[in-house]
């Protein structure tokens, strides 16, 4: 129960400290979608990253 909180804020550290939110550079269409493309993927990588970490953690803990 408490694994998807962890998860959720170890993701929510790294975005914030390493400074991954991206905003767009202007106004338009264009730019606000590749910002949303480029929050997306990095989301999804972080949490699969993250979520990889604790499996072999938990993998370390059962040996």
């Amino acid at each position: 129960m408490a694994t998807i909180p962890s998860i959720a804020l170890v993701v929510g550290w790294l975005v914030i400290d390493g400074e991954l939110w991206d905003r767009p550079d202007d106004d338009s269409a264009q730019a606000r979608e590749r910002s949303r493309r480029y929050n997306v993927s990095t989301i999804l990588t972080l949490t699969t990253g993250v979520l990889i970490a604790y499996v072999a953690l938990y993998v370390v803990n059962l040996a």
